[in-house]
């Protein structure tokens, strides 16, 4: 279960990555009540479907590093699960569980130009919701 979410959210980016026209957007109220803000960063995109509600962002300042554990440690205050962890040479993924909802976050860099990062939540839909 945890592969089929991490290829889902890896042709998501490869999908907004090779068509998508960056302009200005917010971070989604649902992002914002789950994750806390992380500094100055640029929102690129937001991606919603029926499996979740997606946000790409942008800290120029920051390795993949810095901000992969700047999320872990802040999620993880905040009741979630770290369910795994992989770093892919530079590509770091992380699944965390709260209840059946999960956030993911997923953060590389771009010719070494600070980092660039998906936050993902798919929360468990509630009985009689369409």
């Amino acid at each position: 279960m945890k592969a089929k979410f991490f290829v889902l959210l890896s042709i998501i980016f490869v999908l907004i990555f090779s068509s998508a026209a960056w302009g200005k957007v917010e971070i989604p109220e649902e992002i914002k009540k789950t994750a806390p803000p992380y500094p100055n960063v640029q929102v690129r995109e937001v991606m919603t479907s029926p499996k979740g509600i997606g946000v790409i962002l942008t800290s120029p300042a920051d390795t993949p590093r810095v901000v992969s554990d700047f999320y872990k440690k802040e999620m993880i205050g905040r009741g979630w699960i770290l369910d795994a962890e992989k770093d892919l040479g530079g590509k770091i993924n992380i699944l965390l569980v709260k209840g059946e909802d999960k956030f993911q976050i997923t953060v590389w860099s771009r010719k070494n130009q600070g980092a660039n990062f998906i936050l993902f939540l798919k929360k468990k839909e509630k009985p009689g919701k369409e």
